[in-house]
């Protein structure tokens, strides 16, 4: 019988400690915000660009709301 795969998972870290997890949380908003906004997605190895892309994400404002959100997902 053939093996397919289905699926590509990533999977967190078990030692990741509260903040490395709500900062990984907090990144991801960033990320889906800025694209939604229109910032252009960073080109694969192209370091000058991956300066800008991060520059872009600093940029992105979050609210009180959304770190109270990203450290309730932890705890709940």
């Amino acid at each position: 019988m053939t093996k397919i795969k289905f699926i590509y998972a990533r999977f967190a870290d078990p030692d990741e400690n509260e903040f490395a997890l709500k900062r990984r949380f907090e990144w991801h908003l960033r990320k889906l915000r800025a694209l939604q906004d229109g910032v252009s997605p960073k080109v694969p190895g192209d370091f000058e660009d991956e300066l800008r892309w991060n520059e872009d994400l600093i940029a992105v404002p979050l609210s009180e709301k959304d770190r109270t959100r990203c450290c309730a997902v932890r705890a709940g």
